[in-house]
């Protein structure tokens, strides 16, 4: 889901508080945005491409290719109103079904819970709930600023939610840090976490610490993962925690923990985010090792 907003925003001297205050939204979405990370709402790409002065098709390249069929195909009603052209934009980084999907999940000993989801996550989960394969043991998707694993015996029933129209609903709190809910607790235990500053295909160990959060959710989301074995990570602190798969009904983390792209800790109120123009990147003191930046507590 490349994009070019970062460039236009630099060449309009726009920060990312700046752009998300024209864009109506938060600046934490429009991060996430410009790293590729999410697909962007119909509604708010056309105010991103207004603040920065550029059209669609320069911001988003990659719905050059499906606005070019629209103008060539005499039936362009037909196919813009398609699933081919609705998945081929949701490619290239817009999300252009009029639905807002909500993803309502029992889990066995919780209250119901609501996750809001994309498209392109609501047809995937749909596909995978449906037809589970009986060696899966986790789910994992992503919803609003977080990543959710959730442990599919203890999921008792699953709904899928819409509503018409633009959202108005205000941004979900940004997440801060690892949330783990075990089995017969309703109540999560939260670990203060630092990121993964690395890619998980780079590394053949997947237990180093710059891909420990990402190898977590992988090794969930994998078949016939090892439930009984010890899994864990260290915590920002630099203390390990260890806890074993089969004790645990769902995980949440936030996606700048486990998105290299994003590659920062949640800014505090007030400051400009590392990846600004203006804000150059710092690193903490596990840097030089490969491990995660600093956080202050």
């Amino acid at each position: 889901m490349g994009n070019k907003i970062r460039q236009y925003r630099i060449s309009k001297g726009l920060t990312q508080r700046a752009l998300a205050e024209a864009a109506g939204t938060s600046q934490q979405q429009v991060q996430r945005i410009e790293a590729g990370v999410q697909a962007v709402r119909i509604e708010t790409a056309m105010r991103i491409c207004a603040a920065v002065d550029q059209t669609l098709d320069k911001v988003f390249p990659s719905t050059r290719a499906p606005l070019r069929k629209i103008r060539a195909k005499t039936t362009s009603s037909e196919y813009v109103h398609g699933e081919e052209f609705l998945s081929e934009m949701g490619k290239a980084g817009i999300d252009l079904d009029p639905a807002q999907w909500t993803l309502k999940v029992w889990l066995r000993d919780h209250n119901p819970r609501d996750f809001p989801i994309s498209r392109a996550e609501k047809d995937r989960l749909w596909n995978s709930l449906q037809t589970c394969d009986p060696s899966q043991q986790f789910v994992v998707f992503d919803s609003g600023a977080q990543r959710v694993a959730i442990r599919l015996n203890h999921l008792l029933a699953w709904q899928f939610l819409f509503d018409e129209g633009i959202s108005t609903a205000a941004e979900y709190d940004e997440p801060v840090g690892l949330c783990i809910w075990f089995s017969g607790r309703p109540q999560a235990v939260e670990f203060k976490i630092g990121c993964d500053s690395a890619d998980l295909d780079e590394y053949e160990n997947e237990d180093e610490l710059p891909v420990q959060l990402q190898h977590l959710f992988f090794e969930a989301d994998s078949f016939e993962p090892d439930m009984d074995a010890a899994t864990g990570f260290m915590d920002v602190d630099g203390e390990d925690v260890f806890f074993r798969l089969r004790d645990v009904t769902m995980m949440t983390v936030p996606l700048w923990a486990v998105e290299p792209e994003l590659g920062q800790m949640p800014p505090e109120a007030g400051e400009a985010l590392p990846g600004d123009a203006e804000t150059p990147r710092t690193k903490g003191k596990r840097a030089a090792s490969g491990g995660r930046p600093d956080v202050k507590n």
